[in-house]
C-alpha cells in the first residue's frame, strides 16, 4: 500500500509539472533549416531600413520577409558562407564577416557584394571575424578571433590592434563584441576584459573584475547604459572607468535589450523577459524544447514590429510574434457565468454556472441541475433531445437574466422555463456557442454564422445575422463573451473573432498576431476592463482595448522591378529612385507589405502623381504594368489596405526615364553644336555610303554561299550517315545476338569491345548529323507536353555528376509558380542547355555556375540564365567565351522557337519556347 501511495503521488506530481509546462504563456516557436534557413546555427540577425530581417549563419545568409526566406551563398557572390558577424550602417549597408577572413559589403539596392581581405590583407588570413560594427565617419570596426581588432576606414586602408607589453592595447587578440555608446564611445569585449577606445587611445575599467574577466556580452539601453556581461557578473554605466556592478547572480546572462529597454534574460533552466520598471517578468516556454529543457541560446532580438527573436546555439531560431506580450497567465475565476464545449456523457468533474441572482447551475452525470442561494439542489432534469434521447456531442449553457438558463446543442436552442427545458422555435441548429451580452441580447453561434436575438414576450427575434460574407471564419465558433465595451469576441480554431459596434467592424487575430495557442482552446468570460480565456490549467488574462488597437504598421517595400530591355528581361535592384531608358517595355512594378499574415483582402493601389489616370486597385498579388513610359521624371505613388479597411500612407517611388537620344532634351547651345557638327558629317558619311554599300552586297554574296554550303554539308552528311548507319545498325544488331549466346571470357570481352566501339562510332554519326542540321536550319523536333521544373531539374543532376569530376559546380534556382506543363522537345532543350556549360567548362576550366528559370511576361516562354565564375583568381581576358563554339547552342535555341544571347564575363542566355 506504501508502495502504492508513493507511486500515486509520483505520477500525480509528473502530471502537475507537464500540465504547467504545458500552460506556460507566452510560447516561442521554433524556426529551423525545415522553413526556409540555410542553417540551424544562426549567429546574429539585424534589420535593415526598409523591414527585411537578415540573419548570419553558418551557411549563408539568409533575409526574412514575413513569409519565407531568400538565401545568399557562394553561388549568390559571397566569399564564404561561414557567417559569424553581421551589422547594417547608416546608408543601409549590410557588413558582414566570414569564418576564413573576408569583410563584405552589401549594397543598400542589394544588387552588389564587394570583399575586403585575401591577397591585399595578409593579417586577415584565415581569422574568423567575430564582430562587425560601423562607425559614422563612414568606416567599419571589427573583431577577430586571435588577431586583435581592425578598423577599415572610408578609403579602404586598414589598421590593426593588438595586444601589447605595456597593456595600452586590446586586452586580448580574441574580441567578439563592439558596442558604440551615444558619446561616440567604443566599448571591446575580448576574452580577456573590456576597454574602451576614446580619443585615439584605449581605457581600461579600474575594477579588474572586469577589466580582465572574459566578457560575454556588450547592450546599450534606451538610456544609454552599457551593460556589460562578463563570467564573474553583469556591469553596467555610461562611462567605461564609471562601471557599477548589476545586484544580479553570476550565472544570470543578459541576452538582448528590447526597444522599450526590457531585457532578455536567462539562468540554467529558465529564460524570461524582465521589464525596465520593475514589473512582474514573463517566463517564455519553447515549443519542441525537448523534456521540458530550454534551448542554449546567444541572444535575443526584438523588431520593429514587436516580434522577438531569440537566437539558439545550433537548434535554430525561437520566434515569439507580435502581441505575445499581451497576454498572462492567473487563476481561473471561481464562478463562471458562461459554459461551452461541455460533453454531457464526460465522466469528468462536474461544471457550474455562478448566475447573477445567486442561483447556480450545473451539468453533472447527464442532468442539468439548479441549487439555491443556500446551495440546496431546487431542479433536476435530465439532459434529453428530441425522442427523449440523451443530447451527444458538446452543449452549450449560459445565464439567463430571469433567473434561468440557455441550453444549445446539435438540436438546437433550449430554454429553462421555471418547470422544465422547453424548445425554442427561431433558433438555428447545430448550435456550438451561446452568450447573453449585458444589455440581454443573445448571442448565438453555429457553423460559419453568428446570430444575434432578443427574448421578447416569450418569443426569439433575431436582430442580426453575420456569415462568411462579412468575415465569419468557416470554422465553428465555440466560445463567446463580450468586453466591458460591448464587444464581442469569439474563439475558433482559426484564431480569436472580433465585432464591434456597429456590427460591421470584424477581424480576426491568429497566431501570427501573437495569440497563444491554448486560447484557441479556451472559454471566454469577461471581468472587468480584462477577459479571460479559461482552460483546464486556468486562465489566461488579455486586454481587448490594448489587442484591438492598430499594431505597429509592416513595412510597404518595393520587391521587384521587371523591365524588357533590348528583348532581354532584366530586374532591376529595388531603389527610392530607378534610373529607366526610354525604349524600355513591359515595365512591371511589384509591391508587398513585410508581414507573415497571409490576409486574403489585402489590396495595393498604384498612380502616377499628375498622370491621367487615377488610382489603378490590385489584390493581394501588388502588381502595376506599364507598357512603356514617357522620357521624364515620373512618380508613382502607392498604397496598401489589409482586411481593416484602412489605406496605409503614400509612398512613393521616382522613375526617371533617360530621353533616347538628343530629340528628346531641351533647345540649347549644344544641341545646336550637335546638329551642325551631324550636317558636317553627311558629306563624309555619304562618301562613305557607296563603299558600305558595296561591303553589304559582299556579305550578302559571302552569306548566301555559306548557307549553299551548308545544305551541300547537311545532304552529304546525311547520305554519309545513311551509308554507314545501315551496316553499323547490323553490325551493333548481330553482335547483340552474339552477345547473348553462351559465349566464353576471351570471347565475350572481344564482342563487347565490337559493341562499344560501334556505339561511339554511331553516337559521332548522330552528332554530325544534328550539327549539319542545325547549320541548315532544319532541326527537327519532338514536342510533347512536358514538367519543365522536373525537366530542368533532371539535367541539372545530371550535368552536377561529370562537372564534379572537373572541378566545377552548377546551381539551380528553377522559379516557375503555377502550373508548369510546356510543349517543347526536352531532348533537344537539354542538349542545348548541356553544349553551353561544356563550352563554358573548356574555355574556363573549373568554375562555379548559376543557372535560373524563370517566366517570360504572360507565361509566353521560359527565359534561362547560366552565369560562370572561373575559380582561378586571375582576371579573364575580355572575349574568352567565342561566338562560334557556342554556335550549336545558338541554333537550337532558334530551333526552339527562342533566342540565345552571351556575353564576355562567361554568362549565356537562353529564352524561347517550342
Amino acid at each position: 500500500m506504501r508502495r502504492l501511495a508513493w507511486r500515486t503521488l509520483a505520477l500525480l506530481l509528473l502530471a502537475s509539472i507537464a500540465s504547467a509546462a504545458a500552460s506556460r504563456v507566452p510560447e516561442a516557436a521554433r524556426v529551423t533549416t525545415a522553413d526556409g534557413l540555410p542553417s540551424n546555427a544562426v549567429h546574429q540577425v539585424v534589420q535593415d531600413r526598409q523591414g527585411y530581417l537578415w540573419f548570419a549563419t553558418d551557411d549563408g545568409l539568409a533575409r526574412f520577409d514575413g513569409r519565407q526566406f531568400r538565401l545568399w551563398r557562394r553561388e549568390q557572390g559571397l566569399a564564404d558562407n561561414v557567417l559569424p558577424s553581421l551589422a547594417v550602417d547608416a546608408q543601409d549597408q549590410l557588413w558582414m564577416g566570414t569564418g576564413y577572413g573576408t569583410l563584405m559589403r552589401m549594397s543598400a539596392d542589394r544588387s552588389r557584394i564587394d570583399g575586403f581581405g585575401g591577397a591585399g590583407h595578409p593579417a586577415l588570413a584565415g581569422v574568423p571575424i567575430s564582430a562587425v560594427l560601423p562607425d559614422a565617419e563612414g568606416g567599419v570596426w571589427f573583431g577577430t578571433r586571435g588577431a586583435g581588432l581592425f578598423r577599415l576606414d572610408r578609403q579602404q586602408r586598414l589598421r590593426q590592434f593588438l595586444p601589447t607589453l605595456r597593456d595600452d592595447g586590446v586586452p586580448a587578440g580574441d574580441v567578439a563584441h563592439l558596442v558604440v555608446d551615444d558619446r561616440g564611445v567604443l566599448w571591446i569585449g575580448t576574452s580577456q576584459g573590456l576597454a574602451c577606445w576614446q580619443a585615439g587611445r584605449f581605457h581600461r575599467p579600474p575594477d579588474p573584475r572586469v577589466a580582465h574577466a572574459a566578457v560575454l556580452g556588450l547592450h546599450q539601453d534606451s538610456a544609454g547604459v552599457v551593460w556589460a556581461s562578463t563570467a564573474l557578473g553583469q556591469w553596467r554605466g555610461t562611462a567605461c572607468t564609471a562601471l557599477q556592478a548589476a545586484p544580479v547572480p553570476a550565472q544570470r546572462r543578459l541576452l538582448g535589450i528590447g526597444g522599450d529597454g526590457a531585457h532578455w534574460l536567462a539562468e540554467p533552466g529558465r529564460i524570461w523577459h524582465q521589464p525596465v520598471d520593475g514589473g512582474a517578468a514573463t517566463p517564455v516556454s519553447f515549443a519542441m524544447a525537448g523534456r521540458g529543457a530550454p534551448p542554449s541560446l546567444r541572444g535575443a532580438f526584438e523588431d520593429r514590429n514587436g516580434g522577438a527573436w531569440l537566437l539558439g546555439s545550433h537548434l535554430g531560431l525561437w520566434r515569439l510574434p507580435p502581441r505575445w506580450s499581451q497576454f498572462t497567465r492567473r487563476q481561473a475565476p471561481a464562478g463562471q457565468v458562461g459554459l461551452d464545449g461541455f460533453l454531457p456523457a464526460s465522466a469528468r468533474t462536474s461544471e457550474e454556472l455562478a448566475c447573477n441572482d445567486a442561483r447556480y447551475w450545473r451539468l453533472h452525470a447527464g442532468m442539468l441541475e439548479g441549487r439555491g442561494p443556500a446551495r440546496r439542489r431546487q431542479v433536476r432534469w435530465p439532459l434529453q433531445g428530441a425522442g427523449q434521447a440523451p443530447l451527444r456531442g458538446p452543449v452549450s449553457l449560459h445565464c439567463a437574466s430571469d433567473g434561468g438558463v440557455w441550453l444549445g446543442s446539435r438540436e438546437g436552442l433550449m430554454r429553462w422555463s421555471g418547470a422544465q427545458l422547453q424548445p425554442v422555435a427561431g433558433a438555428p441548429t447545430a448550435i456550438t456557442a451561446l452568450h447573453v451580452a449585458a444589455d440581454g441580447h443573445l448571442w448565438v453561434a453555429s457553423t460559419g454564422a453568428l446570430h444575434r436575438y432578443q427574448w421578447h414576450d416569450g418569443r426569439l427575434l433575431r436582430s442580426l445575422r453575420l456569415d462568411e460574407r462579412d468575415g465569419v471564419p468557416a470554422q465553428a465558433v465555440h466560445a463567446m463573451a463580450t468586453d466591458a465595451d460591448g464587444v464581442l469576441w469569439g474563439v475558433s480554431s482559426h484564431g480569436l473573432l472580433r465585432v464591434a459596434p456597429p456590427w460591421n467592424e470584424l477581424r480576426v487575430f491568429t497566431r501570427d498576431d501573437g495569440i497563444p495557442a491554448p486560447l484557441l482552446k479556451a472559454r471566454l468570460q469577461a471581468q472587468g476592463r480584462q477577459m479571460l480565456a479559461i482552460d483546464a490549467d486556468g486562465a489566461i488574462a488579455f486586454d481587448p482595448a490594448l489587442l484591438a488597437r492598430p499594431a505597429t504598421p509592416s513595412a510597404l517595400v518595393i520587391e521587384r522591378v521587371q523591365v524588357r530591355r533590348d528583348q532581354r528581361l532584366l530586374t532591376l535592384p529595388p531603389a527610392a529612385s530607378l534610373q529607366l531608358r526610354a525604349e524600355d517595355r513591359d515595365i512591371q512594378i511589384t509591391a508587398r507589405v513585410l508581414s507573415a499574415q497571409l490576409d486574403p483582402d489585402q489590396q495595393y493601389r498604384f498612380r502616377l502623381r499628375d498622370g491621367a489616370r487615377g488610382w489603378h486597385r490590385t489584390r493581394s498579388r501588388g502588381t502595376v504594368d506599364f507598357p512603356k513610359l514617357a522620357p521624364g521624371r515620373h512618380v508613382l505613388e502607392y498604397q496598401e489596405r489589409s482586411g481593416e479597411g484602412r489605406w496605409s500612407a503614400v509612398h512613393t517611388l521616382v522613375l526617371d526615364v533617360q530621353p533616347d537620344g538628343w530629340q528628346y532634351g531641351q533647345p540649347s547651345v549644344a544641341h545646336a553644336a550637335s546638329v551642325v557638327g551631324v550636317l558636317g558629317l553627311l558629306a563624309w558619311l555619304g562618301g562613305r555610303s557607296l563603299s558600305r554599300s558595296r561591303a553589304r552586297r559582299a556579305t550578302a554574296q559571302r552569306h548566301a554561299w555559306a548557307q549553299q554550303s551548308a545544305q551541300a554539308k547537311a545532304h552529304y552528311l546525311a547520305t554519309f550517315g545513311h551509308e554507314v548507319r545501315t551496316p553499323l545498325t547490323g553490325v551493333l544488331g548481330m553482335t547483340e545476338l552474339l552477345l547473348a549466346s553462351p559465349l566464353d571470357a576471351q570471347q565475350r570481352r572481344r564482342l563487347q569491345r565490337i559493341d562499344r566501339g560501334g556505339r561511339q562510332l554511331l553516337a559521332i554519326v548522330n552528332q554530325a548529323l544534328d550539327d549539319a542540321r542545325m547549320d541548315a536550319g532544319r532541326l527537327p523536333l519532338q514536342c510533347r507536353e512536358v514538367e519543365l521544373p522536373a525537366l530542368l531539374q533532371r539535367w541539372r543532376q545530371s550535368a552536377q555528376l561529370d562537372l564534379c569530376a572537373q572541378g566545377s559546380s552548377l546551381a539551380a534556382c528553377v522559379d516557375l509558380p503555377g502550373a508548369a506543363r510546356v510543349h517543347t522537345d526536352p531532348e533537344r532543350v537539354q542538349q542545348v542547355l548541356q553544349r553551353i556549360v561544356d563550352v563554358m567548362v573548356q574555355t574556363l576550366g573549373a568554375c562555379r555556375m548559376s543557372f535560373r528559370a524563370s517566366w517570360l511576361p504572360g507565361r509566353s516562354g521560359v527565359l534561362v540564365d547560366i552565369d560562370a565564375f572561373a575559380a582561378r583568381a586571375t582576371p579573364l581576358p575580355s572575349g574568352i567565351l567565342s561566338g562560334d563554339a557556342l554556335e550549336f547552342a545558338r541554333a537550337g535555341a532558334r530551333a526552339l522557337g527562342g533566342g540565345f544571347g552571351w556575353s564576355a564575363r562567361g554568362a549565356a542566355r537562353v529564352g524561347g519556347c517550342c
